[in-house]
């Protein structure tokens, strides 16, 4: 087997390298245009976010329930989503709660469900030039190279009538993302801690995960891997060993989580942070321009959270 070179393109994603940092980055600034010209929006207007930040009122009349679903526009949207999805899984990972929401409604949309997704289209126009970038030298303190760092979070009952809980997690390694998911929680839980645990605990299955293929590309984990929680309880609630009746319902992805902090098995640790550093904020909720463009930016590897919201003047 003969070796060609770098990679410069896999899979409709574009890779660049700068020789002086080593920085790698990615996008898919072709196939987007491709998406938009298919759907006749490649003069559009950009948008800031890919959802409205006051989403109640949206999602209350996508989950409207429509007796006669049009064929046509049932194809059009899940052929839509189909590229979406394609798009969010390699380079766009901030449209993940956008689209776990649209794809509920694959085999029952409608006008507005097309109208709500061709929105993100208009997103990624004002973003398509936007690489996601992987540098060692840029990675921010206390973060180092070639290390993962975990963020999950989660919204409490806000899936409206179940009352399940949105939840997602980012990891990041040498300043960027590589693995993030934004979905619902599969159990209702009773409090915003739970939320929290249930979420935790998916994270936590990830970076497992991820710390194994790392070790086998060469990134040996020295250390156990940092998860960072914006909830004080849930993370005081990971730390213990002992039964809370209150939290059986919970106990075995609670279990889990306590189990990898463990002295004997050290994989992971839970740190709390701040909420305005929370970068899966994000996977669990819309959020304002305000807050939206510095948590991607900082996903995408461009910048700190603490320092460009710093700036901003937001606490």
């Amino acid at each position: 087997m003969t070796s060609e070179g770098p990679v410069n393109w896999y899979l409709s994603v574009k890779y660049d390298r700068c020789t002086i940092t080593g920085a790698v980055s990615a996008n898919q600034e072709l196939y987007i245009d491709k998406i938009l010209q298919r759907w006749g929006m490649s003069d559009c207007h950009s948008l800031p976010t890919p959802f409205p930040a006051k989403a109640d009122v949206v999602v209350t009349e996508l989950a409207e329930p429509i007796s006669n679903p049009d064929p046509k526009i049932v194809k059009d949207f899940q052929e839509l989503c189909g590229a979406l999805l394609y798009v969010q899984v390699h380079t766009v990972p901030e449209i993940s709660w956008a689209l776990s929401l649209l794809t509920k409604y694959m085999t029952k949309a409608g006008p507005i469900h097309l109208a709500t997704a061709k929105k993100i289209l208009r997103y990624l126009q004002g973003r398509k030039k936007t690489p996601i970038t992987w540098c060692a030298q840029a990675c921010q303190d206390p973060h180092l190279p070639g290390h993962i760092y975990g963020y999950a979070d989660a919204s409490f009952a806000d899936v409206k009538p179940e009352r399940t809980s949105s939840m997602g997690y980012v990891f990041l390694i040498n300043n960027a993302a590589v693995s993030w998911r934004a979905t619902r929680s599969p159990i209702v839980v009773l409090n915003a801690c739970e939320a929290e645990v249930v979420s935790l605990s998916s994270a936590c299955q990830e970076a497992v995960y991820l710390r194994k293929l790392c070790n086998e590309l060469g990134f040996i984990q020295t250390s156990p891997t940092t998860m960072y929680e914006d909830c004080e309880s849930a993370v005081a609630l990971s730390k213990e060993n002992r039964f809370r009746n209150r939290s059986k319902h919970i106990s075995l992805r609670w279990s889990y989580v306590t189990e990898r902090q463990r002295p004997d098995v050290a994989d992971i640790v839970v740190i709390s942070v701040s909420r305005r550093i929370m970068l899966a904020d994000i996977f669990a909720s819309p959020r304002p321009q305000a807050t939206f463009i510095p948590f991607r930016n900082s996903i995408l590897g461009y910048t700190s959270p603490i320092c460009e919201m710093s700036a901003k003047g937001i606490a």
